[in-house]
């Protein structure tokens, strides 16, 4: 008699910023890069990454502050320009977890992600890495304007 355990079902729901990816990886060269662009003085890693976590209307209107004088919606734009291409050329994981993933996906897990960014964040971080396919369902606030607590009960129906 083998022991079996059955997992398939078990949903499990993992935030994506600084749990499976190194945000500061690709956001601390984008604001860098969008300093540099708008003729400022670079705020610092820690106090830009302290902006990690937030949605992003709170993160333009922290910028504003910053000296940035681009009206929100260019400057958006300008930063997700930004991003793309730093996830593409500079991001990463934290170690182990690509393989830990596909590990809890062949033991029958279902897999989510609960995030602030928005869908094209979400897709071009995931799709670097080939792993939008182990998910079994996305929620990001950058689309949804939902709380993570009401995406989280989302994902739990």
């Amino acid at each position: 008699m083998t022991s079996h355990n059955d997992n398939s079902g078990t949903l499990l729901i993992f935030d994506l910023d600084g749990t499976l990816y190194r945000t500061e990886s690709s956001f601390v060269p984008t604001m860098k890069a969008a300093y540099a662009n708008h003729g400022l003085s670079y705020a610092g890693d820690d106090a830009v990454l302290g902006m990690v976590g937030e949605t992003f209307p709170t993160f333009l209107d922290w910028l504003a502050d910053q000296g940035f004088r681009s009206d929100s919606d260019a400057l958006a734009k300008e930063i997700a320009h930004y991003e793309y291409e730093s996830i593409t050329e500079d991001g990463e994981l934290y170690p182990q977890v690509e393989e830990t993933l596909r590990d809890l996906k062949k033991q029958g897990f279902l897999l989510a992600i609960c995030t602030n960014g928005d869908v094209k964040y979400t897709n071009t971080v995931l799709g670097k890495f080939d792993l939008l396919t182990l998910f079994d369902g996305i929620k990001t606030h950058g689309d949804s304007k939902q709380s993570k607590t009401e995406m989280i009960a989302e994902l739990l129906e």
